[in-house]
């Protein structure tokens, strides 16, 4: 029988461009003060947690916020495992751009203006809508996205169960995790406007079936 495997998919902290209402997929930029804060007071509310890995997209922004948490408790030798797979959807030129006008090309592709929940039930559809926006051929398509998300989850939860189970503390990005609920559990997106900065949800993996149990969980401070 294998072990079950706990995930606690976490958004990274604020950053500059976060702050400033700008796109940030592939693009980087530091954690702002309030970003740093809210990393510590998460890694607080989880030192108690067991972590028998930790992976984090190899975005600068993750990489940080991954290490503040694991900074606290009693994991000298828990190392931190980038991984390119948990980036953030690539959205070519409206990279940095104000968020604004990524939203305009999506209506834009998509027929009219949309509802958050109307985009969410849509996710599928918007990489189309900004590859057609892009002009450097560098956005990615939805299954791209899809591929490297779930063959992570996947190849993680079965090496970890191999090894006896446990938990796995994934820092990742606010598409990314949305594209995640939208494959494990569709009908939870409805619980979702905006994936938090620093917010946790939490993917249980048993016997090969993925059930998400909790979602966009506020545990600091900043709104």
């Amino acid at each position: 029988m294998s072990q079950p495997v706990i995930f606690f998919v976490t958004r990274h902290g604020e950053t500059l461009l976060n702050l400033l209402g700008r796109v940030q997929g592939w693009s980087d930029s530091p954690l702002t003060p309030q970003g740093v804060q809210d990393a510590c007071l998460l890694a607080e509310m989880m030192e108690s947690i067991p972590f028998h890995a930790a992976f984090s997209s190899d975005s600068g922004r993750a990489v940080e916020t991954a290490r503040l948490i694991l900074s606290r408790g009693n994991r000298e030798g828990l190392s931190l495992r980038q991984d390119r797979r948990l980036r953030e959807w690539c959205f070519g030129s409206l990279e940095a751009l104000p968020m604004k006008e990524l939203t305009e090309a999506i209506s834009r592709g998509l027929g009219g203006a949309l509802t958050m929940g109307e985009m969410n039930a849509r996710m599928e559809e918007l990489p189309d809508a900004i590859k057609q926006a892009d002009r450097s051929g560098w956005a990615e398509g939805f299954d791209g996205v899809r591929r490297r998300l779930i063959s992570f989850f996947r190849q993680t939860a079965e090496e970890t169960s191999a090894q006896g189970g446990g938990n796995i503390l994934v820092v990742s990005h606010a598409f990314s995790i949305k594209t995640v609920l939208y494959l494990l559990a569709p009908q939870r997106l409805g619980e979702v406007e905006k994936i938090q900065n620093a917010s946790v949800t939490t993917i249980l993996w048993r016997e090969g079936v993925f059930e998400v149990q909790a979602v966009n969980q506020r545990i600091s401070s900043s709104q």
